[in-house]
């Protein structure tokens, strides 16, 4: 859990609780009990109402009230965030309630985000709009979602993130209410932190904002959080020897051995649950080919220690 004043003395941190009650004065000061007119920013949790976690900045200097999920990912990682939100009318437009932090230098500024969705209760109803750091290939409009004002029903939204690998860049894709809305490629090393992603969820962010702005309110409930597993290539049958682990991409030999793979010397191949692996007994995806959805504890002679290039997919 943060809370945060704005250009006070940084953050205030704490463990999740079991979703205990937290508040936070104009003095910098938390406390598990409400300060009732002094609240300047607040995280209450109710887990008989679809779990639902309320972040609230009640006046200046309240900058922040997030959950930062305790999971710092990489190079060929994948994450999905998924959750229910609602807003209310008094959320300003700096209000970012989803960031994937970890962000570049860009045009001599460090940016400490790669990406954050934005609420906004002022326009459109209440929406919804994505502000990225440095990708390119953009598909679909910022604005991902309108009108959620008046929506009997929070809108459900869901964010993957595919780390770059050699064979290909990252993505970032968007869903609103089950529908791919926005996606993005990317392909950066963050040059903050140490250099590595993760996800926070809350409402965040009084830069630029008037100080008059008070009682912004975001809700997020049905919370759900996914690491996609990577497929693990071994030396010996009964999965024994050097291994080689691959997310979804595609590998000639050349990456392979990028990541421990010995050419022509694997005998086994653990699949996660979702995943298809292709394997080829020629470099660039050539010669015969096997697919698999399932481990192979020792693999045939037609591919026992005669894999030299590699595809690994999702399940649609």
């Amino acid at each position: 859990m943060h809370l945060e004043n704005f250009e006070g003395n940084g953050l205030k941190t704490r463990s999740w609780n079991a979703g205990a009650a937290w508040y936070l004065n104009a003095a910098e000061s938390t406390s598990g009990s409400s300060y009732g007119s002094n609240n300047v920013a607040s995280y209450t949790y109710s887990a008989s109402n679809n779990k639902r976690h309320t972040f609230t900045l009640h006046k200046a200097p309240g900058n922040r009230s997030e959950i930062r999920i305790q999971d710092n990912y990489d190079v060929g990682d994948i994450r999905q965030f998924e959750g229910d939100i609602t807003i209310n009318s008094s959320v300003f437009a700096s209000n970012a309630v989803f960031q994937i932090w970890g962000g570049i230098v860009i045009n001599g500024s460090q940016r400490a985000t790669l990406l954050q969705i934005r609420g906004d209760g002022s326009v459109n109803g209440g929406q919804l709009r994505v502000v990225p750091n440095g990708v390119t290939n953009e598909v679909g409009n910022r604005t991902i979602a309108t009108g959620l004002l008046a929506k009997s029903t929070p809108t459900k939204i869901n964010v993957v993130h595919f780390q770059e690998i050699a064979s290909r860049p990252g993505r970032i894709v968007i869903y609103v209410d089950g529908n791919q809305v926005y996606s993005c490629e990317e392909n950066q090393k963050p040059t903050n932190g140490d250099g590595t992603n993760y996800m926070k969820y809350g409402n965040y962010g009084r830069e630029d904002e008037d100080a008059n702005e008070t009682n912004s309110v975001v809700t997020w409930s049905n919370v759900r959080y996914w690491e996609i597993p990577k497929v693990t290539v071994r030396q010996g049958c009964n999965y024994t020897g050097w291994s080689a682990s691959l997310s979804v991409g595609d590998y000639t030999l050349s990456q392979l051995q990028a990541l421990g793979f010995v050419n022509d010397d694997a005998s086994s191949i653990v699949v996660p649950a979702g995943l298809r692996v292709r394997v080829y007994t020629d470099n660039n995806f050539a010669g015969t080919t096997a697919s698999y959805t399932s481990s192979q504890s020792c693999l045939n002679s037609t591919f026992n220690d005669r894999i030299s290039s590699i595809r690994v997919e999702q399940i649609p």
